[in-house]
């Protein structure tokens, strides 16, 4: 059975994840661009569930929002930005927050969330890694994946190849849970 979702995003390097993960299962994925509003939290889960419904309010039809944050785990920064990262990012830039976390352990975190205007259902995925000394600039990658280097890696996300990447991102685990989801459903 094929599943037609609706996600709504801007960011056309997400929606270029979105499509290339979900290329092989019996989703399709339609795009409508609408600037949410984002509620000022850490927490990533509490944003994507303000954002599915508000909107869910102007389409109403079911649909799927994507939010990634990055928690910064060490001292003194204790998980801060969180969801604020594009905030911090916008501020600071990369090299702005390597000179000021280079080195800092840090968890990053995707939150899918669906709403089909009854339920709601979140799907997590999370890496961990440091945040780099320095920017790693690479041919891929966009914000703040330049400076985040995932356990076990030596390159940052903006230097791991698409494939690669978007095999062990945690916006595809996330999209793994959601797509178990809909398969769960046929």
């Amino acid at each position: 059975m094929i599943h037609n979702l609706t996600l709504i995003t801007g960011n056309k390097n997400k929606l270029n994840e979105f499509n290339k993960i979900l290329k092989k299962t019996n989703i399709v994925l339609t795009n409508i661009d609408i600037d949410l509003p984002e509620i000022q939290a850490i927490d990533v889960e509490t944003v994507v569930k303000q954002k599915l419904l508000h909107g869910y309010s102007l389409i109403n039809k079911p649909i799927i929002v994507e939010d990634t944050g990055m928690y910064i785990t060490s001292p003194p920064m204790n998980g801060f930005p969180g969801a604020l990262i594009k905030y911090y990012y916008d501020k600071l830039t990369n090299h702005g927050i390597c000179a000021k976390n280079g080195g800092d352990d840090a968890c990053v975190e995707t939150v899918i969330g669906y709403y089909d205007g009854e339920n709601t259902h979140i799907f997590k995925g999370t890496n961990l890694g440091i945040i780099s000394k320095e920017p790693k600039i690479g041919d891929h990658g966009f914000g703040w994946d330049a400076i985040f280097v995932p356990n076990g890696y030596d390159k940052s996300f903006a230097q791991i190849e698409p494939d690669i990447k978007n095999e062990m991102s945690m916006r595809k685990q996330a999209l793994d849970k959601l797509i178990n989801h809909f398969a769960a459903l046929t």
